[in-house]
């Protein structure tokens, strides 16, 4: 029996040892295919790594999809984009407030949840669901500002744009000016005079 038993502590010790390393490895594929830009071999990676992710718990599966979405939407993938962000609804509402607290703390995950909070918003907002889409985009909003780096975050900028629209449909021009103020003064403040920045301008206009 001893035996059999150490035979299984090794075999198990083993296995994570594999699984940390498999991991490592995808984390490192993942960053060098972000860096030069390969969308569509991103998606690849992940769907031939979906059981480092499926075989842990609720927070790991919740990265996966929201990465999957994340892609998806880079390659305009809506249908896809939003199944996997149906999961991730379905696996948000699973966890209990450490779980979510987890997400929120760790300052990689918490980009994530955030950008996830602001799909939402986004889609509520599409929809007509003006509540629930206010709840989620300021809910994005509470995660992104505790982060050091959030002035620097195009997220984070594009989500001041998003409430300031939000704001303009009701008619509520002091929030809209808060925040496509705010929006302005981070795209002139790092030198990102793009897309968001334009449409900014636009709608501060």
């Amino acid at each position: 029996k001893l035996h059999y038993y150490l035979v299984s502590i090794l075999m198990l010790l083993f296995s994570n040892v594999s699984v940390a390393q498999d991991t490592d490895t995808f984390w490192n594929e993942y960053e060098r295919l972000q860096n030069t830009g390969n969308k569509y071999d991103i998606i690849t990676l992940l769907q031939n790594n979906k059981i480092l992710f499926e075989s842990s718990g609720e927070i790991d599966r919740f990265v996966y999809y929201m990465l999957l979405a994340n892609s998806q939407l880079s390659i305009n993938d809506i249908g896809n984009a939003t199944k996997s962000l149906s999961t991730c609804t379905a696996l948000r509402e699973r966890m209990d407030s450490s779980a979510l607290q987890i997400l929120k703390d760790d300052e990689n995950l918490n980009l994530l949840l955030g950008k996830y909070n602001y799909l939402i918003g986004y889609s509520y907002f599409n929809n007509g669901y003006y509540q629930n889409a206010e709840t989620n985009l300021l809910e994005s909003y509470n995660i992104l500002i505790t982060r050091e780096d959030h002035e620097k975050l195009e997220l984070f900028r594009t989500l001041h744009l998003q409430l300031g629209l939000f704001y303009i449909r009701f008619n509520n021009i002091p929030s809209a000016l808060r925040y496509l103020r705010d929006s302005k003064l981070g795209s002139e403040a790092n030198l990102l005079f793009d897309n968001v920045y334009c449409q900014t301008l636009l709608m501060l206009g």
